[in-house]
């Protein structure tokens, strides 16, 4: 027993970067998807009006113009598919460094 207990001390700094990391992940994972709706929302009722002009007037430098909302769209699509794979990779560090806390300590009971 005393054993299991020198290795959980022995990875404190590993369990600790998995904890920050689970919170993270939460935040960013749930932050981000609601955070790019709110974005593709205030959009779709005209409170980014300057933002959606500027998108046009930039897109109508490249020779296509009056797609702004659709550029909207892709930035609201891109936003959510970031957040969900930025959030579920650090939860995935979390559980991957768990797992490799509990195994340390599965092979220090059993040696």
């Amino acid at each position: 027993m005393r054993k299991v207990v020198a290795a959980s001390r022995k990875y404190i700094l590993l369990n600790s970067a998995a904890i920050i990391f689970k919170i993270i992940g939460w935040v960013v994972l749930i932050g981000g998807i609601l955070g790019s709706i709110v974005i593709g929302l205030l959009a779709s009722q005209g409170a980014m009006a300057g933002l959606v002009s500027f998108m046009d007037k930039g897109m109508a430098l490249v020779g296509v113009s009056g797609v702004a909302g659709a550029g909207m769209a892709v930035i609201v699509l891109v936003g959510i598919v970031c957040s969900l794979l930025s959030g579920l990779g650090m939860l995935a560090f979390a559980e991957l460094s768990s797992a490799v806390i509990a195994i340390n300590d599965n092979i220090r009971s059993q040696g």
